[in-house]
């Protein structure tokens, strides 16, 4: 029994030279994009979403994208090709990949128009997307909304008391943690989803302001690291927060990565993985390194076979490993990656996507079989596709 194809075919795709033929094995999940399912193992590949058969989303960047178990909801962003910093969108759109279909999001008091800088801070708390905060067309908001998918509809949560334009924000199953923004005191604030409440986060011996930070979610405590200090120095320092205790810790000095900003970090489970980024001196990085918190220790990580040194890139973990791809080197918009499997300390890369899908500063969420890379931009004329899947 051969592969059921997606209802967005793309035709065939043919196997590596030298491979086996193709057995009549099912392939579980199914492969999508009329792939062949050779010793019941889907080829990689790369699909795009045609959206000219369905709707067709403006391009965009700093939008928000979640992964809700079943759908993708994508809210906002900002006009990537107008000079014009207020060219910003107030819709939004969910996409199954079982289907294919893309519906447009209700608008109805739905957030004003706004993007995110840096790494997308919404968040799924199992029931709703919470999108917090960003840029409006007149600067900094502070507001929040909560959007319901099995009723397409939006509520409003509040304000914030102080602007959170570029938080990290995590969401411990009860809580919203945001850190850092510019102008805000780095400890952060929390928002209790269920009584509305906001609380303080106790601060800790030399913390400042900061910016530029990545923040995970182990299930239990926060990691956070580097980003910049109120005068644009990077940071080679890390912290652990602890919401029960309210109460931070440092994170181990010894082995520390080189300081950065804009760089991308995933929980794995077990490790906080770090790749990519700008350094002390502007320069691009690729310098991957692996934080312990059960051992509170900074783990070497393989750098043969790792993506070459990029910003804006995208980082999502499957569990099975880190996919890193797209980004830009400086110069030019990238179309390349590779998979981390942290288990045997080595890199994987991943099938080469076309060209013309090259792009940077997209979302990425992982669905459990197929990572899916959301809007983003490229130079050059034309545009890339609004949506890329790939199922490794």
């Amino acid at each position: 029994m051969g592969c059921a194809p997606s209802v967005l075919d793309l035709g065939p795709v043919e196997a590596p030279p030298g491979a086996a033929p193709p057995r009549e094995a099912p392939c579980a999940p199914a492969c999508v994009g009329g792939r062949a399912c050779i010793d019941g193992q889907c080829t990689p590949h790369w699909l795009a979403l045609r959206t000219d058969e369905l709707l067709d989303p403006a391009p965009r960047v700093g939008h928000y994208a979640v992964w809700t178990g079943r759908e993708l909801l994508v809210w906002g962003g900002r006009d990537p090709a107008s000079p014009d910093p207020s060219r910003l969108y107030g819709d939004g759109y969910r996409f199954d990949p079982r289907s294919g279909r893309l519906r447009a999001m209700s608008s109805v008091e739905a957030p004003s128009p706004r993007f995110q800088e840096g790494a997308s801070t919404a968040v799924w708390t199992g029931r709703e997307m919470i999108v917090w905060g960003g840029h409006g067309s007149s600067g900094g908001v502070s507001d929040g909304f909560a959007y319901l998918p099995e009723g397409d509809r939006w509520r409003p949560l509040g304000a914030d008391p102080s602007l959170r334009r570029a938080s990290s924000v995590v969401f411990t199953g009860s809580e919203l943690l945001f850190f850092g923004g510019p102008l805000e005191a780095f400890p952060g604030l929390r928002f209790v989803l269920g009584t509305g409440l906001w609380l303080g986060v106790r601060s800790a011996p030399r913390q400042g302001p900061r910016q530029g930070q990545t923040a995970v979610w182990t299930g239990d405590q926060v990691l956070l690291w580097g980003g910049t200090d109120a005068d644009g120095r990077l940071l080679a320092e890390g912290w652990r927060y602890d919401p029960r205790r309210d109460s931070w810790a440092p994170l181990a000095t010894a082995n520390t990565p080189d300081p950065r900003t804009d760089h991308q970090a995933v929980w794995t489970g077990e490790e906080m993985v770090l790749f990519g980024g700008r350094g002390a001196r502007g320069e691009l990085l690729a310098a991957p390194a692996a934080y312990v918190p059960l051992e509170d220790r900074w783990r070497t990580v393989e750098v043969l076979g790792a993506p070459s040194p990029r910003v804006s890139h995208m980082a999502v973990w499957t569990a099975r490993g880190m996919v890193v791809w797209g980004g830009s080197d400086g110069r030019n918009t990238l179309a390349d990656g590779a998979v981390y499997d942290p288990w045997s300390d080595r890199w994987i890369p991943l099938a080469e996507a076309p060209a013309r899908e090259a792009r940077r500063d997209a979302r990425a969420v992982w669905t459990g079989t197929e990572v899916l890379i959301v809007a983003g931009t490229t130079e050059g004329p034309g545009r890339p596709s609004w949506l890329l899947r790939y199922q490794p």
